[in-house]
């Protein structure tokens, strides 16, 4: 799903695959987060979690993305896992390193310039979801206290 998420004094674009991940669906994802608009100076930013069920070849497998990763132009890497970190510094983009979905939206949120496109991908055992959920509601915040009526000062 494809969110516009309000953040400050703009918008950025969410997209939430943050379902299943494999090898195929994380390229069809990097391919749609390329898609994504961002404006001048905006940052694609990929938000991945381990693939898992990988079997003995699973740190083969997250490297052998490397290529996609600079093909669709992933500016930043946050990772949920040290397969995607590795991935990401593998593949020489900005990456780091977060534990916690739950306790992630807000450091991401803050984070967010107007103009950016995020895309979260994980298997559902990642919870990445968590950190969706968390970062629509504080968009649902955001558009509630831009929308909210300002007092006037007295004179």
């Amino acid at each position: 799903q494809v969110f516009e998420l309000n953040i400050g004094y703009g918008s950025a674009t969410l997209i939430d695959d943050s379902y299943n991940a494999n090898p195929l669906s994380l390229k069809a994802a990097l391919r749609r987060l390329s898609m994504s608009q961002v404006e001048a100076g905006g940052s694609r930013i990929a938000v991945l979690a381990d693939m898992q069920d990988l079997g003995h070849k699973s740190a083969e497998i997250h490297l052998s993305l490397c290529g996609d990763l600079k093909r669709f132009n992933v500016n930043k890497i946050i990772a949920f896992g040290d397969r995607m970190a590795a991935l990401g510094k593998d593949a020489g983009i900005a990456t780091e390193r977060w534990n916690d979905p739950q306790a992630s939206a807000v450091p991401l949120m803050e984070r967010l310039a107007p103009g950016d496109a995020v895309m979260v991908k994980g298997a559902n055992s990642a919870a990445l979801f968590k950190l969706v959920h968390g970062m629509l509601e504080i968009s649902k915040d955001e558009l509630e206290f831009s929308m909210a009526p300002r007092r006037r000062a007295a004179r």
